[in-house]
């Protein structure tokens, strides 16, 4: 039952190298032949080709006097190239499959036209840390923990859930990248991974829908008589790392760095229902009806006052 050719086979790897079928029907006088492949009398073989490359052969042989004609040579050969083609489709369909994981692994936090960018430039495993302009956003529900302890574990979890459905989406509508889950609170990236020039318009646009998706989110709850709450969002703009970062076990992609720390800061400052954003953010939004002055505020961890402004949005289009 030993295969008819060894691994070693010189017959075979002179097929595959040439990618051509190839008869020998007194394989003793041929110089490829090995000591152990002497007991054959005749050998057959032909390549699996499959887009422009050999991927294998396929051989046989017998040990009789019955020599290999033509016809076996052009049957084994078509014989070839039907397994090269379902072993192409099985590895293609593999290929697929492995694809559409990482895709739909990536969807879990990037907006599906980002994921299938990253995709199509063959770095969903490479995102590794570096440094690059983005904004950042965060949301989170005010007064959370005193509404909590009057709410049963799973009501608190099915409210978190509608909340995070909701406004996720409305951050992928908006180019953005779901960071994180907090608690009750909501990390976005906005130019991250892909840097975009827009970034600072992109998260405040998302910011603005976000606080609207809220007011129809509270009629919805009215109406089921669930507990209602209102969301304050901070946002801010600067360099920071981004990329996959944690240990050799486990990594996230995040963001870290100042510019995290001070969008963190800006929406402990934000009322139920308002959108605090930083000097830089209102900086790169030439468009000063939007905001309202707040004067300077000390930031936890920052040595000078930082100049913060309300965005209005009830009476803003978003664009």
């Amino acid at each position: 039952n030993e295969p008819p050719l060894p691994p070693a086979s010189r017959f075979a790897a002179s097929v595959m190298e040439r990618g051509v079928a190839e008869i020998v029907n007194d394989l003793g006088s041929d110089p490829r032949a090995l000591d152990s492949e002497l007991y054959l009398r005749s050998l057959i073989c032909a390549p699996l080709r499959a887009k422009q490359r050999t991927i294998g052969v396929i051989a046989l042989a017998n040990t009789n006097e019955d020599p290999y004609t033509a016809a076996d040579l052009k049957l084994l050969d078509t014989i070839a190239l039907l397994t090269a083609a379902a072993i192409e489709n099985a590895m293609a369909s593999q290929q697929l499959l492995r694809r559409e994981g990482e895709r739909q692994a990536l969807k879990l936090y990037l907006p599906p036209q980002v994921a299938d960018l990253i995709l199509a430039a063959g770095n969903a495993s490479q995102l590794e840390g570096v440094m690059q302009p983005i904004t950042v956003l965060f949301a989170d529900i005010r007064g959370f923990t005193t509404m909590s302890e009057k709410m049963e574990a799973r009501e608190v979890v099915q409210m978190l859930k509608e909340f995070f459905t909701s406004m996720s989406a409305v951050i992928f509508q908006c180019n953005g990248t779901v960071d994180k889950f907090i608690g009750d609170c909501i990390m976005a990236l906005f130019g991250a991974p892909v840097p975009s020039a827009t970034a600072a318009r992109d998260g405040l646009q998302a910011a603005i829908r976000m606080q609207r998706q809220m007011e129809l989110l509270t009629l919805s709850r009215k109406r089921r008589n669930a507990p209602l709450f209102q969301i304050g969002i901070g946002l801010h703009c600067g360099p920071a790392v981004v990329g996959n970062i944690g240990s050799d076990n486990r990594v996230q992609y995040t963001a870290i760095g100042d510019t995290v720390n001070v969008a963190a800061r800006l929406t402990s400052k934000a009322a139920a229902s308002q959108i605090i954003v930083s000097e830089d953010v209102r900086a790169s939004i030439p468009d000063l009806n939007r905001f309202e002055a707040l004067g300077e505020v000390e930031l936890k961890g920052r040595a000078t006052k930082t100049n913060i402004y309300s965005a209005r949005w009830k009476d803003n289009a978003t664009r």
